[in-house]
């Protein structure tokens, strides 16, 4: 909460978290582009009722250099989306600062952790397991072994990891 420094409202918005998880490497919507200019693209994304999210969609080519970054676990995914007034919608008279068009509830960022490569030649696990995934690939696997919960959330999209010094 130290970084609540712009608004000081008692939450997090994008801009506040981003310096902790970096810049969008790709955003997991369900249909369509993912590169990062799909970041605000909030239809495409999936939301959680019940807290619970299931997110489903095959594989997802990126750089070599992120595919180290996974491996080296300088990787994170974030998952944004916050229904701060807890009416079962993103809405609000708080517009986000990334779209002024967009409230705030649809952009916060809700949760944060770090990706982590399975080992060549292994099974990604997670719901239901995934195909082999190594250091040597460029391929995030963000198939049927990606099962997250989570309270309320909306966009979501993974990130290079800010590494301090």
């Amino acid at each position: 909460m130290a970084a609540d420094d712009l608004s000081a409202d008692g939450t997090l918005n994008t801009t506040e978290g981003g310096p902790a998880y970096g810049p969008i490497i790709v955003s997991l919507t369900k249909t369509g582009d993912t590169s990062p200019a799909s970041a605000l693209a909030v239809d495409r994304f999936d939301t959680a009722p019940g807290g619970n999210l299931s997110y489903e969609r095959g594989s997802t080519t990126v750089s070599p250099e992120e595919a180290q970054a996974i491996a080296d676990g300088k990787s994170a995914i974030v998952i944004h989306g916050v229904d701060h007034n807890g009416n079962g919608t993103y809405d609000g008279d708080v517009a986000s600062e990334l779209d002024l068009a967009l409230p705030t509830e649809a952009t916060d960022p809700a949760l944060c952790g770090v990706l982590t490569a399975a080992p060549v030649g292994s099974m990604a696990t997670g719901a239901g397991g995934s195909a082999p995934v190594g250091t040597d690939s460029p391929i995030l696997i963000a198939g049927t072994g990606l099962l997250l919960a989570a309270a309320g959330t909306g966009a979501f999209a993974a990130r290079r990891a800010h590494v301090k010094a």
